[in-house]
C-alpha cells in the first residue's frame, strides 16, 4: 500500500489527465501514446528530471519537454501525426490544472482543449462534462493534502542555511500549569513518544514538499531528526520511513542521525541509502577526523557541527575537505 504523499498525489493525476484525455480524444485516444506522454511528463513535472537548458520558465521549460516527447516519437516513424500533435496540445494546456502555467488562464485552456474535442465530437457538452472533472479530482487532491495535516501539531522550520532547513515538531496543546516547560518537552522528546511523533512530523513535512514541488521549488531542502532508538526497530522505522518513500521527497529530505549512532548502526543506515534514503549527521564527540572518517563524511548530504564539541577547532582545520559542513 502506498504511504506517501507524492506517489498518491501523482496517481490521481495520472487518472485525471488519462479521463481528460479519453474524454477529449474519443475514438482517437492511444494508450500507448498518452503513456508515453505520461511518463515524460510526470518525470519533467515532479522529479525535476529536466535537461539543462537556457529557458527561463518552468512552464517553458514544461512545453519543452512535452514537444521533445512528441519529437522523438515522431522520429520513430509508428505513430499517427495528428493523435501525437492533439495529444500534446492536450499536455500543454492541461499544465494550467497541474500548477504550472501562470501567461495563461483556465478559460483560455479549455477553449484550446474544447477545440481538439470538436475535431471527433459534435455535441457541445465539453466544458461542462470537463468542469465536473475537473471538480472531482480538485476534491481527491484536497482530501489527500487533509489527511496528512494535524489539529493538534504544526512544524516549525529552522534556517541552517541557504535553501536548507531542519524541522522541529510543535503542538497547539494547553497543558496544566502544573506541568513545566521542560517536563513538557522530556516527554515529547524521548522513548516511544519521540519514535511516534515522527509519524506526524514527516507527514505534515512530506505535504509541505509536494507543495513545494507544486510551486516549482526544487532548492528547498529539509533535514528532519530521526530516534536513535528507531533504529533497531524494523517493523516500526519501516512504517514511518515509507512515509518518506518516494524518490521526488528523498531528493529534498534527509534523515539527521548523530556519528554515534551511525557508528553503532552502520548496516541499517546502508541499507536505507540503497533504496533511496539519503541522511545527514550530526558530528559528537565520538567523531575523530582521521582521513578514513573524513572520507566517510562524502556519503551524507549535510554535516553539522556546534562550535561548542570539545574537538570543535581540529575538525574544522579540515573544513574544505568536508562535504556540504553546517557550522551550528
Amino acid at each position: 500500500m502506498v504511504t506517501n504523499i507524492v506517489d498518491r498525489y501523482i496517481s490521481i493525476l495520472k487518472d485525471e489527465f488519462k479521463d481528460y484525455s479519453k474524454l477529449i480524444l474519443g475514438k482517437n485516444f492511444n494508450t500507448e501514446i498518452f503513456n508515453i506522454y505520461l511518463e515524460n511528463y510526470i518525470e519533467s513535472r515532479y522529479y525535476n528530471f529536466i535537461e539543462e537548458t537556457n529557458i527561463r520558465t518552468f512552464r517553458d521549460r514544461m512545453i519543452n519537454e512535452i514537444e521533445t516527447t512528441k519529437s522523438n516519437m515522431f522520429e520513430k516513424g509508428i505513430y499517427k501525426e495528428n493523435i501525437l500533435n492533439s495529444q500534446c496540445e492536450i499536455f500543454k494546456n492541461l499544465l494550467v490544472f497541474d500548477n504550472v502555467s501562470t501567461v495563461q488562464n483556465e478559460d483560455v485552456s479549455i477553449n484550446k482543449l474544447q477545440e481538439i474535442y470538436m475535431e471527433t465530437h459534435k455535441d457541445n457538452n465539453f466544458k461542462n462534462i470537463f468542469l465536473d472533472k475537473n471538480i472531482f479530482y480538485d476534491n481527491l487532491k484536497r482530501t489527500l493534502k487533509e489527511k496528512y495535516e494535524s489539529k493538534i501539531f504544526n512544524v516549525k522550520y529552522i534556517k541552517l542555511d541557504k535553501d536548507i532547513y531542519i524541522s522541529k515538531l510543535e503542538f497547539n496543546i494547553r497543558f496544566s500549569k502544573i506541568y513545566s516547560k521542560s517536563f513538557i518537552e522530556t516527554a515529547f522528546t524521548t522513548g516511544t513518544t519521540n519514535e511516534d511523533k515522527l509519524q506526524v512530523e514527516y507527514s505534515i513535512v512530506s505535504k509541505d514538499i509536494l507543495n513545494d514541488i507544486l510551486d516549482h521549488n526544487f532548492k528547498k531542502k529539509y533535514i528532519l531528526n530521526l530516534a536513535d532508538s528507531l533504529l533497531s526497530k524494523q517493523k516500526k522505522r519501516k512504517s514511518i520511513l515509507n512515509i518518506l518513500n518516494s524518490s521526488a521527497l528523498q531528493e529534498k529530505a534527509s534523515l539527521l542521525i548523530t556519528y554515534n549512532n551511525f557508528i553503532r548502526n552502520k548496516d541499517n543506515i546502508y541499507n536505507f541509502i540503497k533504496l533511496g534514503y539519503k541522511f545527514s549527521v550530526y558530528l559528537d564527540e565520538s567523531f575523530e577526523p582521521d582521513l578514513a572518517n573524513l572520507e566517510r563524511l562524502n556519503m551524507f548530504e549535510y554535516s553539522i557541527i556546534s562550535n561548542e564539541l570539545s574537538n570543535y577547532n581540529e575538525i574544522i582545520k579540515h573544513k574544505k575537505e568536508i562535504k556540504n559542513l553546517i557550522e551550528k
